[in-house]
């Protein structure tokens, strides 16, 4: 059994309520759990942080299958079991229609940075400021300097974006729930 979810919510942590506007932890760090009692029976806490991108991978390993060449992620099994550590850095992004940001974490240091570099950036030092109270980009250029330099990094190493996919459907309650949570305009 694996339980997680896509995003958390923010409740006026930063000024808003929902989710899908911020990069904030409150919206972006989720708890994972598995059980499978077969692999590993005595209950532990990963404090690595982790991929969503790792679940599938993870559920086909325990499932005794070979993961699919080319999938993004990778099993969690190792770190789960004693093994190797998680990312030195993670990357996360968010696309129009809503506010366009990408961001790094380390496992120190967070930059939120907008895709249109018009407005600030802003660095958080999540070992002393978990919740993401105080922007130090002005006060550690630096660390800003070298997360972005990692940010432009992985951006550049993206694949094309595809064709954008446009929905249609006939179904007026299916397209006003969809619309209702933010996933179509």
């Amino acid at each position: 059994v694996m339980v997680t979810a896509d995003h958390g919510e923010e409740i006026n942590d930063h000024g808003g309520i929902s989710h899908g506007q911020t990069l904030y932890e409150e919206v972006v760090h989720v708890p994972m759990l598995i059980t499978w009692p077969r692999v590993f029976a005595d209950p532990q806490a990963v404090r690595e942080t982790v991929h969503l991108l790792d679940v599938y991978p993870t559920l086909v390993e325990l499932a005794g299958f070979e993961p699919q060449h080319g999938l993004q992620g990778r099993s969690l099994l190792p770190l789960i079991t004693g093994g190797k550590t998680g990312s030195a850095a993670t990357f996360l992004e968010q696309l129009p229609p809503r506010p366009s940001l990408e961001a790094v974490v380390t496992d120190r240091w967070k930059l939120i940075r907008p895709l249109d570099r018009r407005s600030k950036m802003r660095l958080f030092d999540l070992k002393v400021d978990p919740n993401e109270q105080n922007d130090r980009e002005r006060t550690e250029q630096q660390h800003a300097k070298f997360l972005a330099a990692l940010l432009d990094t992985w951006r550049d190493g993206l694949p094309a974006a595809p064709d954008p996919v446009y929905f249609s459907s006939d179904d007026k309650e299916l397209t006003e729930q969809l619309r209702s949570l933010g996933y179509i305009e």
